[in-house]
């Protein structure tokens, strides 16, 4: 019977062996326990004392501790013999000057004594480098205006000019109306040839006027020429010099004035400052050939 029984154990505990499946996964984590803490034991027996060790080496110097109080001061003892008179000490330092005494009384003058003779003189020094050019000033403001002068003795005459061409003859004047007639009279004797009359007045001369301008600007010396047109010669000419500044056209120069040809008149102006604006222009008087 026992046999039998633990052979049916045997046989079940075989079949539970075969039977068995895969691990599952894992459960969950469960929530953290609290912690507890337990109530504090009674301290223990205190164990007997134990023998005295050993002395250990001895430790190294502790730094100096602070000065104590000053006591009081003691009876002052009994004065001692004299001592032998020491050796004389070495000279001390200078001392300090005084204060500077008053001012003593004037002394009579003294004699005054012989010039001495002059010295040679000296050679004269090498010449020093030259200096630095001063900075440009600024201009001065204009003077006031001169007074005109007197006018002058009249120049002499000029050269008579060329003869003008003869001019167009004018057109016709209107004709009178016819007077009555008047009777005949009697013939008289001829009379004595009659002076002859002065030469008349030469016709109209065409005359023309040529410019040219350089300007407003501040050119310090401006040429300006002009020419006649064609079919006609230049017999004179002459300039204006205006600045922009009226009080400064004084200052103004006319150079020159001449026929730099038959057909041409010539004009030269100045100015004294490179800074003024000024207008220069020129004319020619032109007539036909």
């Amino acid at each position: 019977m026992r046999t039998f029984t633990a052979c049916l154990f045997t046989m079940m505990l075989l079949l539970a062996l075969g039977c068995r499946g895969h691990q599952g996964p894992p459960g969950p984590v469960g929530e953290q326990g609290v912690a507890v803490t337990g109530a504090q034991g009674e301290p223990g027996r205190a164990g007997e004392s134990g023998s005295r060790g050993d002395d250990g080496p001895m430790g190294e110097t502790g730094p100096q501790g602070p000065a104590g109080i000053l006591g009081p001061q003691g009876q002052q003892g009994e004065v001692g013999p004299a001592g032998a008179e020491g050796k004389r000490g070495q000279a001390g330092p200078e001392g300090l000057y005084g204060d500077v005494g008053a001012t003593g009384p004037t002394g009579a003058q003294g004699e005054s004594g012989t010039d001495g003779q002059d010295g040679a003189v000296g050679p004269m020094g090498s010449r020093g480098p030259e200096g630095a050019a001063g900075l440009h000033g600024n201009d001065g403001s204009d003077g006031a205006g001169g007074v005109d002068g007197e006018d002058g003795e009249p120049g002499p005459q000029g050269e008579a000019g060329q003869i003008g061409s003869r001019g167009a003859t004018g057109p016709r004047g209107y004709s009178g109306s016819d007077g009555s007639r008047g009777s005949t009279g009697p013939r008289g004797a001829q009379g004595p040839q009659g002076v002859p009359g002065p030469q008349g007045s030469a016709g109209g001369v065409a005359v023309e006027y040529q410019t040219a301008s350089d300007g407003p600007n501040t050119t310090n010396t401006k040429t300006l020429s002009v020419t006649c047109p064609a079919g006609k010669v230049a017999i004179a000419g002459g300039a204006q010099l205006v600045a922009a500044i009226p009080a400064n056209t004084k200052g103004l120069s006319l150079v020159s004035s001449y026929p730099a040809s038959l057909t041409t008149w010539t004009v030269v102006g100045a100015s004294p400052s490179d800074v003024w604006s000024w207008t220069m222009t020129a004319y020619a008087v032109c007539v036909a050939q």
